[in-house]
């Protein structure tokens, strides 16, 4: 963090500059990510006290610590502006006038055991002065560009140590020095803001002067001296904190920071929008569109780590066609022994490396938390990899992938049992189908590959670091299916895969966790809009989620390959590749998500929700909110090639219809 004189920092203010800084007396910190009509400080954050003080004070660090607001700067991390202040409020206290702000005696306690000289003195008061001077640049500033502000001043109070406040509120709001003919709204609106906030365990309740009545000085200063500054004085019980301890509880504070940034968010767009004159259409334009250095680092490292890690393509065997042979010949009595490509990387030292990621230092609490889920996701697929062909592989793909609920199953047995009729399509070469594909990539005007290949267990597998399409070479595929395979593999996963490069973050390439669901859904739901799909291709999908439910019942290859020819009717090589796909590796379960992201993503298309912000990168839509946050900051972008069919697609067949709707 940079130091800076205070006239340096008022200078930088009045520059309408952005920036993060400490004062150069290390009293508080100021960062600067955005100009908005709203600032947040914690003015009792902090609990340093300047060396020659150190010996004349009578209170212990843990005396102090009981009164003063810790990790109140914490809470605030993920918002724009913000100030926090870094000493002890009983070396001079913020929130009290200049002439009291130095204590003889608080709460009870004398303060001092050796008197203070009046140099001491005038030292404290420097730093109080240059605080509230920089404090009235901003406001001013503020003021001048968006005619109002709203100053939201965090603070923490015991509740443990002597009881009284065991019974009070969670958190408690102090309006008593507000103007209430003229704020009322926004007071009323702050407390239900905050009632949104969730804490597992914590019961959590906001009321207006129970505690604390907004007596500070801060609050007092600000709205007497301008007309149109909202200071909400709010006050947070100890909840993340052991009083007794000082320990730490994460999870809570978690809990805290991202329920105080949506609140803080959601009531300033709403105070703007009332009382200013800022003109935005989303909320989430209130928040900064920097990335940061922190963010910037992790993001780069994290690709360098991972961009070789392609599940699929390690778990694809490299002798499918031998065995397929073997099998076939043996009369269907010799279980297929997969080999796989090595891996070209230490997966235990990736994971260190992974773990070592200074994620701590990203600010804001939603980009910071989505940067653990990402690591947790990809430490976990890893592991996948490098149990291939070792027992505990299966339990390691349902920890990723799951397995087929009762739901699954009973969609799966549904297309199963209806009627096929004469559905007949012609069978192509996979020559031909590279044609079909390659009209579809002009159609979109970027640039990939396709590759021939043999030894590959899907038709179809996108390699995207090499933006690479590959086929099963020496294959028939039916028409039908292989119009559907273009805007399947083409016109999603090639396409979210063009899109992610095109992103200034990386971490849209690597994907988000539970990615899958989501991808292969919308490629499933590609070939419906497209009129690429019939029933048959729905019962293929069908017979993944039977053979793999067959398999975690305890079956084995031969047994699920002989169900799927004798009761469902598959030729010796569907049979084989399919159970191939379900056994590889040792039990893989990720197949069932085609039907169940299909049904997904089809509810989701057809309520009319935005599908677009999913075409992104390897985007999932548990993490919709993000997704859309990140691009009304501007911190993403909008994805540049979208398929057409989701705007324009065609009628399928009535039938085709009528089941996909029936589907649970």
């Amino acid at each position: 963090m940079h130091k800076l004189k205070i006239e340096e920092i008022i200078q930088k203010i009045q520059n309408n500059e952005t920036f993060t800084a400490i004062s150069d007396d290390h009293s508080f910190s100021i960062s600067i990510e955005a100009y908005v009509p709203y600032i947040c400080v914690a003015i009792h954050n902090g609990g340093n006290l300047r060396q020659e003080l150190r010996n004349k004070i009578a209170l212990n660090k843990m005396e102090r610590w009981l009164e003063e607001d810790p990790l109140t700067g914490n809470l605030i991390s993920s918002l724009p502006i913000k100030i926090i202040s870094y000493d002890s409020r009983y070396e001079y206290d913020l929130n009290r006038s200049p002439e009291e702000c130095i204590y003889n005696e608080a709460w009870g306690k004398q303060v001092w055991k050796l008197s203070l000289t009046e140099q001491d003195k005038a030292i404290s008061i420097k730093k109080y002065t240059a605080f509230y001077s920089v404090l009235d640049a901003l406001i001013e500033n503020l003021i001048n560009k968006f005619e109002a502000t709203v100053v939201y001043d965090i603070h923490s109070f015991n509740h443990q140590r002597d009881g009284r406040y065991e019974n009070a509120p969670t958190i408690n709001i102090g309006t008593e020095n507000i103007n209430y003919d003229k704020y009322e709204k926004f007071i009323k609106r702050w407390i239900s803001e905050l009632t949104k906030i969730h804490v597992d365990s914590v019961n959590l309740t906001v009321k207006e002067n129970i505690v604390f009545y907004g007596r500070g000085y801060l609050l007092k200063y600000l709205t007497q001296k301008y007309n149109n500054v909202l200071v909400l004085a709010t006050e947070f019980k100890k909840i993340y904190i052991d009083e007794f301890s000082g320990d730490e509880y994460p999870e809570v504070i978690e809990h805290l920071q991202k329920g105080l940034k949506e609140a803080i968010i959601n009531h300033a767009a709403y105070f703007a929008r009332n009382f200013t004159n800022m003109v935005f259409e989303k909320k989430y334009q209130l928040l900064s569109s920097g990335f940061g250095d922190s963010l910037k680092l992790v993001d780069n490292e994290l690709y360098k780590m991972l961009k070789d890690v392609e599940v699929l393509e390690y778990l694809n065997p490299i002798n499918v066609e031998s065995e397929k042979r073997k099998f076939i010949k043996s009369k269907y009595k010799i279980i297929p022994r997969f080999r796989y490509k090595p891996l070209p990387f230490d997966t235990n030292e990736i994971k260190r490396s992974l773990y070592k990621l200074p994620i701590e230092k990203i600010k804001d609490i939603h980009l910071k938390t989505l940067y653990e889920e990402i690591i947790d996701d990809h430490a976990d697929k890893i592991e996948l990899l490098a149990l291939r062909g070792q027992q505990d592989f299966l339990y390691c793909s349902l920890k990723n992938y799951g397995e087929p609920d009762q739901l699954d199953i009973d969609n799966a047995l549904f297309l199963l049992h209806c009627y096929t009729g004469d559905v007949k399509d012609e069978l192509i070469t996979t020559e031909e189908v590279s044609k079909i594909i390659k009209e579809d990539i002009k159609s979109y005007g970027f640039k990939c590959n396709i590759e021939l290949v043999k030894n590959l267990v899907s038709g179809a597998m996108v390699v995207p670091p090499t933006k690479t399409l590959k086929l099963r070479k020496d294959t028939l595929f039916p028409r039908t299916v292989a119009k559907g395979l273009a805007h399947h593999e083409i016109g999603i996963h090639m396409l979210t895969t063009i899109n992610a490069n095109l992103q200034p973050l990386k971490f849209p390439r690597l994907g988000m966790p539970n990615r899958t669901i989501t991808q292969e859904g919308l490629a499933i739901l590609s070939e419906y809009l497209s009129a690429n799909i019939n029933i048959l291709r729905l019962q293929t999908l069908a017979l993944r989620v039977i053979a793999i439910n067959n398999m975690l019942k305890g079956y084995d290859f031969i047994d699920t390959f002989n169900m799927l020819k004798d009761i469902y009717k598959m030729d010796d090589d569907q049979g084989f590749y399919l159970a191939t796909r379900v056994y590889r590796g040792g039990g893989f379960t990720k197949d069932y998500l085609y039907l169940k992201g299909f049904k997904l993503m089809y509810n989701h298309y057809i309520s009319g929700k935005d599908i677009n912000k999913l075409l992104i990168g390897k985007c999932s839509l548990s993490h919709i909110n993000i997704l859309e946050e990140l691009v009304a900051r501007d911190i993403l972008y909008p994805p540049t090639y979208i398929p057409s069919i989701f705007k324009n697609p065609k009628i399928a067949d009535e039938k085709l219809n009528y089941i996909v709707k029936s589907l649970k």
